[in-house]
């Protein structure tokens, strides 16, 4: 099948890295994977399939090329894309990684866009449900998978102290969609009564160079920054946490939970939607509302009781193993696969076709 994604950018991430992996993956199972992105975006990844870059900042219907399928991921690629279907007769599906309108503020065309199209894919039950509620649409959920690379070395016996971990933002709207106020409040709090542990905040290197405030963080003293320059590095950040924490209250997937306990990390949580999906308070971690305020109670009680922590730890390790890359190829293709059943996926010859094969915008 021939597949255009529209993408906005593919910087590191937990999405952007899910969707740089996806269309490898159905590339490497014989689909013609393109990758169609605006000139100001940025790739982060090696792709195994062609990229084609256009020179402007915003995609255009005439940009793309004959389809059998074009998939949208970003409110900024929806339009374009609706009018590129519509000319060349084929399906559109709009696969929402996140929920930009309350996760990435300032598109105005953010709530129209899920409007474009019914064919609908989310990452998470919870995703699914708040969709059907806010549009009416009814998505088919494809989960976001873990890397492989992100495995549990089992050194943390040999650690003398133990280590609490989260991520640090820089981005204003992202850090205060993760409540990265608070989580530093809390880890401020803890620290100062449990001297004898190490935080470490987790920095993306192009936020930290840029941010005054995350290098601040690093002279203060308090907590140990850490800047990973790829997964690899991330890896054994996760590698080091006993305990690791997302403080996040709405988000669709929180995949760094995931990558984490695959990791062998205990996990601390506030339920942000998308992470009830793989994290059962009690089970395979401690998970609270962000009103209850018990981030820091729960770190105290995995810290003062190691065989929950490990209990947890070894429960959340086996569950994240079920969240493969490859599972994500399975269900996109089965999702692909009821979304197109009644289009055909054969694009109309039309007089039309022909002014995308040339480069001329049609009106």
């Amino acid at each position: 099948m021939r597949i255009t994604f529209a993408v906005d950018s593919l910087q590191r991430g937990g999405s952007q890295g899910t969707l740089a992996d996806l269309t490898n993956l159905l590339s490497r199972r014989g689909h013609d994977v393109t990758i169609l992105m605006p000139a100001a975006g940025q790739v982060d990844y090696d792709l195994r399939h062609p990229l084609v870059r256009i020179g402007r900042d915003r995609l255009e219907p005439h940009d793309y090329p004959l389809s059998d399928l074009i998939v949208s991921t970003h409110c900024s690629t929806v339009k374009s894309s609706q009018s590129a279907v519509e000319c060349l007769g084929i399906p559109h599906i709009r696969y929402s990684l996140c929920y930009e309108p309350l996760e990435l503020p300032g598109h105005p065309d953010q709530y129209t866009s899920y409007q474009a199209t019914s064919r609908l894919i989310v990452v998470s039950e919870w995703q699914r449900q708040l969709m059907h509620t806010l549009y009416g649409v009814e998505g088919i959920v494809v989960p976001s998978g873990i890397h492989p690379m992100f495995d549990n070395f089992h050194n943390r016996e040999r650690l003398s102290r133990i280590t609490v971990s989260a991520f640090a933002r820089a981005q204003e709207n992202v850090a205060d969609a993760q409540n990265q106020p608070y989580l530093l409040e809390q880890l401020g709090l803890l620290k100062q009564s449990h001297p004898e542990l190490d935080v470490h905040l987790i920095c993306m290197p192009n936020e930290y160079a840029a941010s005054p405030a995350l290098q601040q963080l690093s002279s203060s003293g308090m907590f140990r920054v850490i800047v990973p320059s790829n997964d690899i590095e991330l890896c054994y950040c996760y590698n080091q946490a006993h305990i690791f924490v997302t403080p996040s209250s709405f988000e669709m997937v929180a995949s760094a939970g995931m990558e984490a306990m695959k990791c062998g990390a205990a996990l601390v949580a506030v339920h942000s939607g998308g992470n009830s999906d793989y994290c059962r308070h009690g089970v395979n971690g401690l998970i609270s509302t962000f009103h209850e305020n018990r981030l820091r109670e729960h770190i105290v009680c995995l810290v003062n009781d190691p065989r929950l922590r490990k209990r947890l730890a070894r429960q959340g390790e086996k569950d994240a193993r079920e969240w493969t890359r490859e599972r994500t190829a399975d269900l996109f293709e089965q999702a692909v696969r009821t979304l197109t059943a009644e289009a055909g996926l054969k694009p109309r010859k039309t007089g039309r076709i022909l002014s995308f094969l040339s480069g001329r915008p049609f009106k």
